[in-house]
């Protein structure tokens, strides 16, 4: 989910400047609604666990995708499953494939001869896409999707800020401890008694709901978006005044409508270039790399490097609250 709403910006931007062509994006049912707010784009599903499962799935998407006289098409996730569908449309088919830089990231997370230095994003890695096919963008705030409506359950009378708490990861490597979290959060409202901060929490399943709700009990001022659907949630993460998240799909969620994402790193790193769109390095809280010398150990977090498995313990609750003091403070 992280990696389709980081390309939100770059789609919206090709739709708005570049209106006389009509924009079609394939991806998961699923993942509709966080195309919703981009005007003119129509969206084609991918059924990857029904009509367009295996390889002959795949060969039946291609079918339907070559009735379509296309006069680009951008494959921007550039797998297996990707490269199969380029196969089967065949010779002819305008096609422009993203380049990942994959040597560049082994080389970023590599133990030996290790190059530390920032690759370029993701978001430009897909302008780049649309640049080849003819159709340069420029990507800045403006690429940002509109806001949708507040959500029916917002508290109209609260007039401090509503800062999101993501506080969850797919993978071990990118998890803050859980009691370090909460001590952040009581260092985040104690340092801001005049600010009148409520949090909303983003998770989902069993055990994630057991755990914010341990939350909602020590910061009973708070909510959550446990039960919601899809839409729901982006209705919430798009009118927050900050997120505070993992390396994870909800800063990316909150980071495509332009609200302020302070990012907890462990084992990845932002200089992979899969930071949250258009947050600078300032929100990004890393662990302290002269403890860990040879972080990142991984690019999506899945393999991480087991001695360094305590990495985010090297992040301080107070360090996490002043970031995120420091980001309301440039707020105004």
């Amino acid at each position: 989910m992280g990696d389709v709403a980081l390309s939100v910006p770059v789609v919206h931007a090709l739709s708005e400047q570049h209106p006389e062509i009509e924009v079609y994006v394939l991806t998961q049912p699923k993942f509709f609604p966080i195309f919703s707010g981009i005007p003119r784009v129509k969206l084609l599903a991918l059924e990857t666990r029904g009509a367009h499962r295996g390889f002959w799935g795949i060969r039946s998407l291609a079918q339907t995708l070559k009735q379509h006289r296309w006069t680009a098409v951008l494959d921007a996730h550039n797998v297996l499953r990707t490269r199969v569908l380029r196969l089967w449309m065949g010779a002819g088919i305008p096609w422009h494939v993203l380049d990942k830089g994959r040597a560049d990231k082994r080389a970023l997370i590599s133990r030996h001869n290790k190059v530390f230095r920032p690759l370029s994003h993701a978001t430009d890695r897909y302008a780049d896409l649309c640049f080849q096919a003819g159709f340069p963008i420029s990507l800045g705030p403006q690429a940002c999707l509109p806001k949708p409506p507040r959500p029916l359950d917002w508290d109209d009378q609260h007039k401090g800020y509503w800062l999101g708490v993501a506080p969850f990861a797919a993978h071990k490597s990118k998890q803050y401890p859980w009691s370090a979290l909460i001590d952040a959060l009581t260092a985040i409202q104690e340092q801001s008694p005049d600010r009148h901060i409520r949090f909303v929490f983003f998770g989902g399943g069993a055990k994630e709901r057991m755990m914010i709700e341990e939350l909602l009990e020590g910061f009973p001022s708070s909510t959550h978006t446990l039960d919601l659907p899809l839409e729901s949630q982006l209705a919430w993460a798009s009118h927050l005044d900050l997120m505070l998240a993992m390396d994870s799909a909800n800063g990316h969620l909150a980071g495509m409508y332009g609200v302020p994402v302070v990012t907890l790193w462990g084992q990845t790193h932002p200089y992979a270039g899969f930071a949250p769109f258009l947050q600078p390095m300032e929100r990004q809280i890393v662990p302290d790399r002269a403890q860990y010398p040879l972080l990142p150990t991984t690019i999506f977090g899945k393999k991480g490097y087991k001695p360094y498995a305590r990495v985010m313990e090297s992040i301080s609750p107070e360090r996490v609250a002043e970031v995120v003091r420091n980001t309301l403070n440039s707020l105004g």
